[in-house]
């Protein structure tokens, strides 16, 4: 089968197309043949070397997680879903191939009247957003903020809180490219920083943890911070009743029950994901798809689309 991936660390341009054999499939394992792929940063930070430490991979490296498309043979144990059923899945790796192989508890079957977009652009930013929210139902507030409302996973993560709260402060940049709906009120960082009133409960979502001094302006002494990435160190230790919570995707195992509550979103037409370009799933499609990726582009999922 033809995967793309790299025999070398650095830019888009080290992208090469490679013949590989199918996937061996475990027991617990389904094969999909792609259809299309969502496209994530982190996928740049493994193209540059970023990830070898913590997660190291020989060469070629193929990257990619976020897969659509049909299931063609299934492990002996994946008796769930059936052959020929249209699939959403999130793979460990290698999705940027013909076909995949994707475990049996991070897979899901896709109505028919889901996009191959929108389910592309579904699975990282989408059990993340979920695995977030899930977070807020210790506390006893009615009321959320969420910083880097739009960003992929903001934006999902704010679609998916407006009928839990009685209110949705969704903050970015520019307010006007957040989404917006019931419940949902717009502003921008500056907003807030210039007229800051107490948020018992934030969530801040915008990549890296930046933003702290939104955080701190925003603070109340015993609220709740649940952040995409870690907290500034003097933020804990100048709020010692507060509780903070830093998200490790790699602790949840929600993934079954994310995509329940997602595919059920959209199909309710509760949940759209922004799409900031698609590319084809060839290699001048993977390179493009990258050299966008390391822009600030427009908000939105980068997708790959299958040719065949």
């Amino acid at each position: 089968m033809k995967s793309f991936g790299f025999n070398q660390f650095g830019g888009p341009e080290v992208f090469e197309s490679l013949t590989r054999p199918d996937p061996e499939l475990k027991p617990t394992q389904y094969l999909v043949q792609t259809q299309a792929v969502g496209v994530n940063p982190y996928e740049q930070a493994m193209r540059k070397g970023e990830t070898q430490a913590d997660r190291p991979q020989t060469f070629p490296i193929v990257p990619g997680s976020d897969v659509v498309g049909t299931i063609i043979a299934a492990g002996a144990e994946a008796t769930e879903l059936s052959i020929g059923d249209r699939v959403v899945g999130r793979a460990s790796l290698h999705a940027y191939s013909d076909r995949v192989a994707i475990g049996r508890k991070a897979i899901a079957k896709l109505p028919s009247q889901i996009s191959l977009e929108q389910a592309a652009a579904l699975p990282t930013p989408g059990i993340t957003a979920y695995d977030l929210l899930s977070e807020t139902a210790m506390t006893q507030h009615d009321e959320l903020t969420i910083l880097g409302a739009a960003g992929v996973v903001g934006s999902i993560l704010t679609q998916l809180a407006a009928p839990l709260f009685s209110a949705v402060t969704a903050v970015a940049s520019d307010p006007q490219t957040i989404v917006s709906g019931p419940h949902i009120n717009r502003f921008s960082y500056s907003d807030l920083l210039n007229n800051p009133a107490p948020q018992p409960l934030i969530i801040n979502a915008v990549s890296g943890g930046r933003h702290q001094d939104v955080v701190r302006a925003l603070m109340t002494e015993t609220g709740t911070v649940i952040s995409l990435n870690s907290v500034a160190t003097d933020l804990v230790h100048d709020f010692p009743k507060a509780t903070f919570i830093s998200f490790n995707d790699a602790a949840y195992k929600q993934k079954q029950r994310a995509f329940a509550a997602l595919i059920q979103a959209m199909e309710q037409g509760q949940l759209t994901v922004p799409i900031a370009a698609t590319f084809p799933l060839t290699l001048a499609g993977v390179k493009a798809s990258h050299t966008l990726l390391a822009q600030h582009h427009k908000p939105g999922k980068i997708v790959l689309l299958a040719t065949n």
